[in-house]
């Protein structure tokens, strides 16, 4: 076997640590009264450390410092080599005085007790160099790896790769030898004992270093009773001068056979390094090719899928009647497709692009500060998308209705958005077909009342007939006639009025979203309902002082008011009870006991300020859960065959939904209904944003403001 030089150890095993001057001169003046032999347990074979020679000396680099550790005690040392189990039982058995040398772990500190460290060490994991394993992972059921029974390392790969199989040896020149004769592939040794046990037993490159297990200071230790000893042995290892430290070191970790290189070497090297480098220079040649031709094939790829994306999105768009546009936030200028032109009966060319100024004079007038707020609202970070219905005017004059919705989208170059993106539907068939059902119900409304209204007429034209026939007495005195002309005058102005309520809420089919007074819309219903409703009933109304207006469509708000009014009339009549059902005979002996019936109608806002509350209550028979979670369905009734439709609180809820109110009722057999409606308040932005004129432009986001919806940069 070729002889060759360990030229360099740093990594694995470092020169043992010098200590101060002051310490090596503390430990020299220790005084040397005991001349016992100091016997010594060691590994028998664990070179370079401890090991036996041909002749079967003791030899190595502990065997040495622990020579020069005898003569700085000024006493003999003896060794006791044998197995490594067995080098620890020598301690214990008390046959040895101390250990030589070993690593120090929680198993080893419950049967020894442990000196200062002797030098830094570390355990590394031989493999095979012809195994092609790259991570100590990949051994797990491909291989055993050996390792020395009752060594720190076994501990420590239990510990750490408690997957890994292993094979216990004696010794360690037993378990190298079995790897150099291909027993096994991997072995985890001391590195220094590794490097000088391959170059006896192996061939050069056969194993190489896979990984470094630890590093870690060797200890030496004694048997518990011997405790007397540490200080006494510490002492005398910080006498050792450090040069002295070294040279024992080197002289067993190099050796005097320097391995000849042969002559063919070095061209050979040179010429595998130019063979290397064309065929590298070759092989990045060709990836560049190929990955040329990758590159190619991807971005035709990603065209083809971009195309067919847009196709499918310009047909989805088709599809589905969408009028898409994109404003521009610096002056609001619309570029808008053909669908969004179609929809107001013009031409594309008419309308693309447009002026800002162009779309506003499109959109009612009632209903552009609603589209501008919701606009305003969305800019300012309040809303995630910006969504409005408003009324754009058709080319043929007809207002068509539109729900238009969009939403900031940053500039690709970063900054503030410049742009805003969205599309229009139109509602043109579903609002005509809303208000049909809302005519319809003020039909079913005011022919719900038609018998209160004629009643109280009949009641205020008798008087008028009879003060007539009095008036044509010519002996009538004049403060008579006068008294009576008075009367007359009085009955037919309320006469009048009775009629022109109910004519104007039978004229509210088409609406428009303006800010409502609650309070002066609740006192008319009240002033209507008193004239018509049974005398039986009482009326109550009570409003908060000072409410905030709410943004609504006024028509549709008196039209729920009355529709739950008339509601709560019918169940006081015993209209609105499921007959034969238990809630029938509950409400009955409730409606027996309960005295005159009441509906009572109140507005407040929550303590907040930003919602205004209505709520419409009734001292009726109430409803079970069963009605309650159906009441709201189209054409469901509990009326007898005849006298409801099913789509009075059906329709209550499409228009409170759609002036952004919610309605919610409380209910219970015997215990009358509450219904109670939501509206948002209007804020003090949207009233002057209702009542200014219109701006000549889009607002703009502060500069650096995020689109809606986008994450806070430390989210």
């Amino acid at each position: 076997m070729a002889a060759w030089v360990l030229f360099c150890v740093p990594p694995l095993l470092a020169q043992a640590p010098q200590e101060a001057p002051e310490a090596a001169s503390d430990a020299a003046t220790l005084p040397a009264t005991d001349t016992t032999t100091l016997v010594v347990s060691q590994d028998h074979s664990w070179p370079p450390f401890a090991f036996r020679d041909d002749d079967g000396e003791p030899r190595g680099i502990l065997v040495d410092l622990w020579h020069e550790i005898g003569r700085q005690l000024d006493r003999p040392v003896e060794f006791l080599l044998a197995d490594w189990n067995e080098s620890i039982e020598q301690v214990v058995r008390g046959e040895a005085m101390v250990h030589g040398g070993l690593f120090e772990s929680p198993e080893r500190r419950e049967r020894l007790a442990f000196g200062g460290p002797l030098l830094p060490l570390s355990a590394v994991l031989y493999i095979r160099s012809s195994a092609l394993v790259l991570e100590v992972d990949e051994l797990a059921g491909r291989t055993v790896v050996g390792v020395v029974g009752g060594s720190f390392e076994l501990e420590h790969l239990r510990a750490t790769h408690p997957d890994l199989e292993t094979r216990e040896f004696a010794t360690n020149a037993d378990m190298v030898q079995a790897a150099a004769e291909g027993e096994i592939d991997a072995f985890a040794v001391d590195y220094p004992v590794g490097l000088y046990l391959l170059d006896r037993y192996s061939e050069p490159g056969e194993f190489h270093v896979l990984t470094r297990l630890y590093s870690q200071e060797l200890s030496w230790a004694v048997a518990p009773g011997q405790e007397a000893l540490i200080p006494l042995v510490d002492g005398a290892l910080a006498a050792i001068p450090p040069g002295e430290r070294t040279r024992i070191t080197q002289r067993w970790i190099t050796t005097e056979q320097v391995e000849t290189v042969p002559a063919w070497f070095w061209p050979s090297v040179v010429a595998l390094l130019f063979s290397t480098l064309f065929v590298l220079a070759a092989s990045y040649a060709l990836l560049l090719r190929v990955r040329r031709r990758r590159l190619e094939e991807e971005v035709a790829q990603r065209t083809a899928s971009l195309r067919e994306q847009r196709a499918r999105l310009e047909n989805i768009i088709e599809g589905g009647g969408l009028g898409t546009w994109e404003a521009a936030l610096a002056d609001g200028e619309l570029r808008v497709n053909a669908r969004w032109a179609e929809m107001l009966g013009r031409s594309h060319s008419e309308v693309d692009p447009l002026p800002y100024n162009g779309w506003a004079e499109l959109v009612h007038p009632d209903d552009l500060p609603v589209a501008e707020e919701a606009i305003r609202r969305h800019m300012a970070g309040e809303t995630e998308l910006y969504q409005a219905e408003f009324r754009m005017r058709h080319k043929n004059g007809d207002w068509i209705w539109i729900h238009s919705s969009g939403r900031l989208m940053p500039a690709v170059e970063g900054g503030p958005p410049t742009r805003m993106f969205g599309c229009h539907v139109s509602l043109h068939e579903r609002r005509t077909l809303e208000l049909q059902v809302e005519r319809q119900q003020r039909m079913e409304g005011i022919g719900a009342l038609a018998g209160g209204v004629a009643h109280d007429l009949n009641n205020i034209l008798t008087p008028i007939l009879l003060s007539l026939d009095r008036l044509r007495d010519p002996e009538l005195p004049v403060e008579e006639r006068l008294a009576l002309v008075e009367g007359m005058e009085e009955g037919a102005r309320r006469g009048a009025d009775i009629v022109g309520q109910v004519l104007s809420y039978a004229r509210g089919e088409k609406g428009s979203t303006a800010l409502v007074d609650v309070g002066p819309v609740l006192m008319d219903l009240r002033r209507m309902l008193g004239e018509t409703l049974p005398r039986s009933l009482e009326l109550e109304v009570e409003v908060e002082e000072d409410l905030p207006p709410v943004a609504a469509d006024p028509t549709h708000l008196r039209q729920i008011l009355l529709n739950l009014a008339v509601n709560a009339r019918d169940a006081l009549a015993g209209l609105g009870v499921e007959e034969g059902t238990e809630a029938q005979g509950t409400a009955d002996r409730a409606w027996e006991t309960a005295g005159p019936g009441r509906i009572r109608m109140e507005a407040q806002r929550d303590p907040d300020g930003t919602v205004v509350v209505l709520r419409v209550s009734d001292t009726g028979p109430g409803m079970s859960r069963h009605t309650q979670s159906r009441i709201f369905d189209p054409f469901f009734t509990t009326k007898p065959h005849g006298k409801g439709t099913g789509l009075g609180l059906s329709t209550t809820l499409t228009l409170v939904e759609s002036n952004g109110g919610s309605i919610d009722v409380e209910s219970a057999p015997g215990q009358g209904t509450t219904f109670t409606l939501t509206f948002p308040a209007a804020g003090a932005e949207a009233i002057r944003a209702m009542a200014a004129p219109r701006p000549p432009g889009l607002p703009t986001p502060p500069p650096g403001t995020p689109p809606p919806g986008t994450p806070p940069p430390d989210a």
